[in-house]
């Protein structure tokens, strides 16, 4: 089982998809994205408030949904030919002995090998991560690119989508001091049936991050959107592209907000 903590640290987190509402794919039954909507009641600034909760909520809404129509598939890449060819002239014989070259076969790994399936879980683990580091800055331009090397489409859209929104409209998301945002494996990483490169699994995420509209408090402070906290129990399915394991979308089993931990 793998898990991801951060407590009062920057680099926390999300499809996710504060939720991570950082990417669903469509339902895993068509077959990583969530659902997780920012609810119109948070705290917001008195002349601004109802403008920014509608705005927000539709931002989230639009991330915590995806489709997910057919599956990557990668083929390995060729391997380089030598960058010399040496080449010998044999001497003249009255008789000529033909040898066969001696030939190898590489091992394979099965598609179901224990390490190539936690392999998997933990690049979930990874793609989580860096959208929850990805939130507290959506336009710096690192973060941004971990979330591109940890997630594939639809989920990577998806969540490039809602940075851009959140950048757009200055909303930033901050830790909460006291619960840690977190994601956790909750089932054994599983071969999608019939396919070698797709995996699913059943996750929990903790999203205990706080929503901020930055410089719109009437002090010309950061006004505070939304500060509920989520746990999500989702169906997470992950694809191998071009030899790495990426996030690609989900669906949301469960929701529940207030609580502080993961029920299997």
């Amino acid at each position: 089982m793998g898990v991801a903590r951060f407590g009062d640290r920057v680099l926390f987190r999300i499809a996710g998809w504060g939720a991570h509402c950082g990417v669903m794919m469509d339902a895993i039954q068509s077959p990583s994205q969530r659902a997780e909507q920012p609810r119109a009641d948070c705290y917001c600034s008195r002349m601004r408030s109802a403008v920014t909760v509608a705005v927000f909520a539709t931002l989230v809404l639009a991330a915590c949904s995806g489709s997910d129509e057919s599956a990557e598939t990668s083929q390995p890449a060729a391997t380089p030919p030598p960058s010399t060819i040496s080449t010998t002239i044999p001497a003249a014989t009255t008789s000529t002995t033909t040898t066969a070259p001696e030939t190898t076969t590489s091992p394979t790994t099965a598609p179901d090998d224990p390490v190539r399936l936690k392999a998997a879980g933990d690049a979930y683990i990874a793609s989580w991560e860096a959208y929850h580091a990805a939130i507290l800055d959506p336009a710096n331009p690192d973060l941004r690119a971990e979330v591109e090397r940890t997630h594939t489409d639809p989920s990577l859209d998806l969540a490039i989508s809602t940075l851009d929104s959140y950048a757009a409209a200055d909303y930033v998301a901050r830790p909460n001091p006291d619960v840690s945002a977190q994601a956790s494996l909750l089932t054994d990483v599983l071969l999608v049936p019939g396919e070698t490169d797709l995996v699913d699994v059943i996750t929990c995420e903790i999203n205990s991050e706080a929503y901020y509209e930055v410089g719109s408090a009437p002090d010309g402070g950061d006004a505070l959107i939304r500060d509920e906290i989520v746990v999500l129990r989702q169906l997470i399915r992950i694809a191998l592209v071009n030899g790495d394991w990426k996030m690609r979308g989900g669906e949301v089993l469960s929701r529940r907000s207030g609580d502080v931990e993961c029920l299997d």
